[in-house]
């Protein structure tokens, strides 16, 4: 019926009008979502029923629904007024536990300090960790926003500062009554005592508030007071530092130095400091009592020292370091006849004689002077020697027997020169060529023949000359003593004519004295005294075969000039020195067990090449068979270089007697005679002719095979020539011929760099290892009777280390103090990146093989045998050849030189056997081997320096002694002064002998470094303060004060920050809500706390949600379960503090709406009137 349609239409437009009214007046409410009511027309029909007959029945209600559209987002200025820009909903939670929804962001405290809304529904969170990041796997928790920090106090323990301390600012020093600065003992000024009321004792203070656990505050002031400026023998600056709590000093703790990485450091007696890390354990320890030793109080730098011992005050010579030289003749040593002894002691090998030279009479032996005098008279020598005075020369033969050559023989009386000669000397069978004497040259311009019969003929030459000195001095002794003064005497004989007299026996009587002298001082130098140097710790007399060396010096008299003999005591010790350094070095020993090595031909150019039908001769020489028909029991891996020489000459010359070119001595020596000599700065062997012919050196043949000879290089070329001049190769034949064999001296007893010094305020002289520290030592001992008188050093008949040897320097024990301080660095020098496969053979040729070398003072360029090497053996013949190396003209060797592979750089790597600042190597090679452009290499003389006892504060002088305190962790002082009241019980008491070798070195408390750029040197982990009780209150502070960042610049003194890490209780000053939720609290103690995170809800079908007012909604089933995300995340809006989210409908459509509806109204009025007059009418007409 029209009335009940137009009463569905009627009731569809009151509710309409009801929905629109509804989102008129929540037009301000926050985060309100307008309502839209939905209708649906009625039709009832039925299956008979024609459909397009039916009239529909009016309107109904279907639903009424919340469109959640974005609202405007307007500023409160409120930070809890929350805005969600987006999808999502802020979760609630009601007063009884029920879950909410809601976009209204208006929330504000209550009385609990909970976040929630004006219903009293209260906002939940999420948890979060210390970044921030939100917990989903927890339950939801209340947003609880605390407004102070009671209880959180935190006390300060770091204080953080960084300073600029002004460069120029002075010490305040102490002044004497006339205000003179005072300075201490090097001369640094004596800075005031620090008092905190005075500001001339201190630069500058800082000041900064501190707090303690309950929070209460205190001011901490710091007082820096400028105690050295950095000079050239101390270049640091220090600054102290005083710290106070008002009135109350805080005294820092003691702690140990630590690297910029902060590793303790630890000292050694040197001065030397080590981290913690690089000292084994067994090393260093805590366990136990040790002398303070500061970073600042290790004592002046000094260079460390070998070890030496020095010889006695010479009495009867009185050398000169330069000057007038000294003559080494009789008279000067004080071992002429009559004054003092000659052939004193048992002869050579022999355990029974009584002493001295001596003959064979009628079976008997007789000896020449005893072994307590030896020959003190004239008469002694003319009766053993069998010399008439009174008869004319020549001299009668002798007739008791004279030993000439062997043991116990004339022989031995000679110099070892004369011996060697001797040897040489050439049996000459029935005077071949008509010549049957050689030539001795016994003045400038005067020779004497003597017989070619052997060794014995040469001895039995020299017996003679000794007789007929003998023979003058008794004729001048003779005419001496019968002079007499006689006026009478036709002519007459005056006082001058017997004085004349007189100094002609003296001089006679010299002149046997010193040939006599002459070979004994170099028979007693060829074994001067026994040296051991550098010798291990533990070795005894037992091994110490193993290390000493019994040393030669009869080159060292060659070096002396003839006739007159004389020599300074600067010249002298460095002739000692060479000698030294050369015998105790790595020379080595020719090696002729392969004997085709000794195996050559000396090829001798004719008198004229050019004449017709000229040939070469050519001489065989053989030196191992030759050495071994001499001595069978020869030792050819052990041969000296004067022994493969003296057997050359010896063979050249024997040929040379047998086939010389003229009748006489002057001539063969004037032309045929052949010299042979080696050279270490020529490395090899001079061979010449009297003539200066020219020669030259071949192989050998075995019938038609050539001997091949690696040693003299003829396996490389068949001929070379020889220099006139020089007897050595050519230029073009040039080859390095180099000792062979094994060291002389074992490896372990080599010793470098030893130094002899004479010092003339003494008048003695001083033997140095060269070796520096207190590892280095020197004993001389054994020394011959001549030796010692000679340089002061007569040990007598001792062994190493006996109790009685004066001249010994031992090393010091590991527990003793320093005395001469550490070992110093040798010249090192690596070379470039070579061009070789260290993996391969490689090739050398004359092109690459050639080495220009400086070791120290000797400068040689060398050359390695062409052919192929392997590394290791290119390594090996490069080190020998530089060992090989020698200056001729000062003596100088050069030996200790290491040649090595430094892998890590691919690199030839060179370093010498002698340190300190004398060492150095310089090398220049092919580039293939890494040599091109190579920096030379200087070692350095360690510095030491001796670590400084502390003392106590209070000047008792006391040594301040330290232990670790295991309880506190913390290092404590003790002294030895009773004073102090800190003594160490006797369980504690420091002990020198257990020491660890490294000990901890400690900062002085309190103070600051800079070095001369400004920088902070340390302390690099800041200052520990000792634990302060505050005042009365029982309040405890346990500062640490860090200075990194602090500098000393030029400029005023500035303080460029400072913080430190305490706090009080804080009130609420500030909140902060992040645009991803995360709330922050900041409180005015500086704490900022995270309270959590704001997250959002959101739901499959948000229109499902069931509205409960106050724009909260609840979970149904129809919107399906909340999900919980972090705003800004994937399907969840943003959040906006400090604004709100206004209603989401334009008040423009609404009343547009709300006339529609009102026209709705009206009309289904008006029809449902129409519809009651139709059926009053109807009614009417029926009625």
């Amino acid at each position: 019926m029209a009335f009940y349609t137009s009463l569905t239409g009627l009731n569809a437009a009151t509710t309409q009008l009801g929905v629109t009214s509804n989102n008129i007046a929540n037009v301000s409410t926050t985060g309100f979502k307008r309502s839209r009511a939905d209708f649906g027309d009625i039709f009832a029909t039925s299956p008979l029923q024609k459909a397009s007959s039916v009239i529909g029945k009016g309107t109904a209600l279907k639903q009424v629904s919340q469109e959640f559209s974005q609202g405007n987002i307007e500023l409160s200025g409120n930070t809890l007024d929350l805005a969600v820009t987006g999808e999502g909903f802020f979760p609630l939670q009601s007063s009884d536990g029920q879950s909410l929804y809601t976009r209204n962001g208006s929330f504000l405290l209550d009385e609990k300090n909970r976040v929630s809304n004006s219903a009293g529904q209260l906002l939940m969170v999420a948890k979060v960790d210390s970044l921030g990041k939100a917990d989903f796997d927890s339950d939801l928790q209340t947003l609880t926003i605390q407004s102070s920090t009671i209880g959180e106090a935190v006390a300060t323990s770091q204080i953080d500062l960084a300073i600029n301390f002004p460069a120029d600012a002075p010490v305040a020093s102490q002044t004497d009554d006339d205000g003179n600065i005072i300075t201490d003992a090097n001369g640094k000024p004596v800075p005031k005592p620090f008092d905190p009321n005075d500001p001339s004792t201190y630069a500058k203070s800082s000041a900064i508030t501190v707090f303690d656990d309950n929070g209460n505050d205190y001011l901490a002031t710091v007082y820096y007071a400028r105690t050295q400026t950095a000079s050239a023998e101390d270049p640091e600056n220090k600054w102290q530092t005083y710290v106070y709590l008002g009135e109350q000093k805080i005294e820092p703790i003691l702690s140990q130095s630590t690297t910029p990485q902060g590793e303790p450091l630890y000292v050694n007696k040197y001065g030397e400091t080590r981290e913690e890390s690089l000292i084994p354990v067994n090393e260093r320890s805590t366990n136990a009592t040790f002398q303070k030793f500061t970073r600042d109080d290790l004592g002046d730098p000094q260079e460390s020292q070998p070890a030496e011992v020095e010889g006695a005050s010479l009495e009867q010579l009185t050398y000169q370091a330069s000057g007038t030289p000294v003559a080494l003749n009789a008279s000067a040593t004080g071992l002429a006849l009559p004054d003092a002894s000659v052939f004193k002691g048992a002869p050579t090998g022999t355990a029974t004689s009584s002493g001295g030279l001596f003959k064979d009479v009628g079976g008997t032996s007789t000896y020449l002077g005893s072994p307590a005098t030896g020959v003190t008279e004239l008469e002694h020598l003319e009766t053993f020697f069998e010399v008439d005075p009174t008869a004319a020369l020549p001299l009668a033969a002798m007739t008791d027997t004279v030993q000439l050559t062997g043991v116990d023989s004339f022989e031995q009386v000679l110099s070892p020169e004369e011996r060697a000669q001797a040897s040489r000397w050439p049996t000459v069978d029935d005077g071949a060529g008509g010549f049957e004497t050689g030539y001795v040259q016994t003045g400038e311009d005067t020779y004497d023949e003597v017989p070619l019969g052997g060794p014995a003929s040469f001895v039995a030459y020299k017996l003679e000359k000794l007789r007929e000195l003998i023979h003058q001095a008794g004729v001048d002794a003779d005419a001496a003593e019968a002079a007499v003064v006689d006026p009478t005497a036709t002519p007459p004989v005056t006082q001058a004519d017997v004085d004349a007299l007189q100094a002609t026996a003296d001089a006679s009587l010299a002149a046997v004295s010193n040939w006599l002298l002459d070979r004994e001082l170099r028979n007693d130098m060829a074994s001067a005294f026994k040296i051991a140097v550098d010798v291990p710790e533990g070795v005894g007399t037992d091994r110490i075969d193993e290390y000493e060396v019994s040393l030669d010096l009869t080159n060292v008299l060659d070096s002396i000039d003839a006739p007159a003999k004389t020599v300074t005591g600067k010249t002298l010790a460095e002739d000692i020195q060479v000698e030294m350094n050369r015998q105790l070095g790595g020379e080595r020993y020719f090696d002729l067990s392969n004997t085709s090595n000794g195996k050559f031909d000396v090829r001798v150019s004719p008198d004229d090449p050019d004449a017709d039908g000229a040939t070469f001769t050519s001489i065989s020489i053989d030196v191992a068979q030759g050495l071994q028909a001499a001595n069978a029991d020869v030792d050819l891996e052990e041969l000296t270089a004067s022994q493969i020489a003296g057997e050359i000459e010896r063979q050249l010359n024997e040929y040379a007697y047998q086939n010389q070119s003229g009748t006489t001595a002057a001539s063969f020596f004037e032309n045929d005679r052949y010299t042979v000599e080696y050279s270490r700065e020529q490395a090899a062997f001079s061979i010449k002719r009297a003539d200066g012919i020219s020669l030259a050196i071949k192989e050998s043949v075995d019938g038609s095979t050539p001997i091949a000879n690696s040693l003299f290089g003829l396996g490389e070329t068949d001929v070379r020539e020889l220099d006139p001049d020089t007897g050595f190769f050519s230029a073009a034949s040039k080859f390095d011929v180099i000792p062979n064999g094994d060291s002389i001296v074992s490896e372990d007893a080599q010793r470098f760099g030893l130094s002899v010094v004479y010092n003339e305020a003494n008048n003695s002289f001083s033997f140095r290892s060269g070796t520096t520290g207190d590892l280095s030592s020197v004993a001389i001992y054994n020394s011959s009777r001549i030796a010692g008188t000679l340089l002061g050093i007569s040990t007598d008949a001792v062994e190493f280390r006996d109790a009685d040897v004066d001249l010994k320097t031992e090393p010091l024990e590991e527990t003793d103090p320093a005395q001469r301080g550490i070992e110093s660095l040798p010249a090192t020098v690596v070379g470039n990146p070579i061009a070789i496969d260290t993996d391969d053979t490689f090739a050398v040729s004359s092109i690459d093989n050639t080495f220009s070398v400086t070791v120290d003072d000797v400068t040689q360029e060398i050359k390695i045998p062409t052919g192929d090497y392997t590394l290791n053996t290119f390594i090996d013949a490069l080190q020998r050849r530089i060992n090989a190396m020698g200056d001729d003209e000062r003596g100088s060797t050069v030996n200790g030189v290491k040649v090595m592979y430094d892998a890590q750089r691919n690199a030839l790597k060179f370093e010498t056997g002698t340190t300190g600042d004398r060492a150095f190597f310089q090398i220049t090679g092919d580039s293939r081997y890494g040599l091109r452009d190579v920096d030379p290499g200087i070692g350095s003389t360690s510095d030491w320096q001796q670590p400084v006892t502390f003392k106590d504060a209070r000047g008792l002088s006391a040594d301040v002694f330290v232990r670790f305190d295991n309880e506190t962790g913390q290092w404590k002082e003790y002294s030895a002064s009773a004073d102090l009241g800190l003594a160490l019980d006797d369980s504690q008491q420091f002990e020198q002998d257990d020491q660890p070798k490294w000990r901890p070195l400690f900062l002085d408390k309190g103070e600051l470094t800079f070095d001369t750029s400004g920088r902070l040197v340390s302390p690099v982990q800041g200052i520990e303060l000792e634990n302060a009780v505050i005042g009365s209150s029982g309040n405890t502070l346990q500062l640490d004060i860090d200075y990194t960042g602090s500098t000393q610049f030029t400029g005023e003194f500035s303080v460029n920050s400072q913080s430190q890490n305490g706090k009080p209780n804080g009130s609420l000053v500030g909140l902060d809500i992040a645009d991803d939720g995360l709330v922050t609290a900041s409180y005015s103690n500086g704490t900022q706390d995270l309270k959590g995170k704001i997250v959002l809800s959101n739901f499959s079908t948000p229109n499902g949600l069931r509205q409960l007012g106050d724009s909260t909604f609840l979970e149904s089933a129809e919107s399906g379960t909340a999900q919980l995300g972090e705003p800004g995340s994937a399907g969840y809006g943003s959040i906006r503090a400090g604004a709100r989210e206004r209603a989401n409908l334009d008040l423009t459509s609404e009343l547009v709406d709300l006339i529609t509806a009102q026209r709705n109204f009206q009309a289904n009025a008006k029809g449902l009137e129409t519809s009651s007059t139709l059926t009053t009418t109807i009614i009417n007409i029926r009625g």
